[in-house]
């Protein structure tokens, strides 16, 4: 949603859009799920460090949640 509105905003061609424009509008995109994920995965690092293996969960969770966001987002650039 995020990127997708910056590309309305920055480009108002429909279909052709500028190869300098993808990097611009998805890096917010990106920084919006990725640093969450980044943080779980500290905090269940740092809970499985403190001696509660529950906090592998989180972890995990954040890990691919984010995984899955960069690679669903690579395909949508890679295909069209």
């Amino acid at each position: 949603m995020l990127g997708g509105g910056l590309f309305s905003l920055l480009d108002d061609r429909a279909g052709n859009i500028a190869v300098w424009l993808y990097p611009v509008a998805v890096t917010p995109a990106l920084l919006v799920v990725v640093i969450p994920g980044i943080l779980a995965v500290i905090q269940g690092r740092r809970t499985m460090e403190l001696g509660r293996p529950d906090g592998r969960v989180p972890a995990v969770t954040g890990a691919a949640v984010g995984a899955a966001f960069v690679v669903i987002d690579l395909l949508m650039f890679i295909l069209g």
